[in-house]
């Protein structure tokens, strides 16, 4: 039984790996979007150095509106870990990242950002909150 949970790990952890971009490696832009908004995950509170327990998921959209398939979003925060810290958005043109807080607590903003159709960059702005374990309690 060990074995074969072992023998899982290293399975997850090879395909987990596996990308079609090298690391370093900026994904190709295949379109451009108008704005970029949060679709869910925000607001949430977790555990100091905790990763929160539902992704940050974005959304570039054009001009009218809907959503842009293919479009580069870009993610920071000053003390958090972003997984990935870039993508691609896919058909409905969502991005969905993995957050874990930083080592201290309090509000931990992340940046969002996309190219713009006509140049510059179209930002989105989520807050989340890390606390102490007394403060969960």
């Amino acid at each position: 039984m060990k074995r074969l949970v072992t023998n899982m790990v290293w399975l997850l952890l090879l395909l987990t790996g596996c990308s079609r971009h090298k690391p370093g490696e900026t994904p190709q832009i295949k379109t451009t979007g108008a704005q970029i908004v949060e679709v869910s995950g925000g607001k949430q509170i977790g555990g100091v150095g905790g990763v929160l327990q539902d992704p940050v998921v974005v959304q570039v959209n054009g001009a009218d509106g809907s959503p842009v398939a293919g479009a580069l979003v870009s993610l920071r925060g000053e003390g958090l870990r972003l997984h990935p810290a870039q993508g691609v958005s896919d058909a409905s043109g969502q991005v969905s990242i993995a957050v874990q807080l930083g080592s201290t607590p309090g509000n931990y903003r992340i940046i969002a950002e996309t190219p713009k159709t006509g140049g510059g960059a179209a930002t989105a702005e989520i807050r989340e909150i890390a606390l102490v374990y007394e403060q969960k309690l």
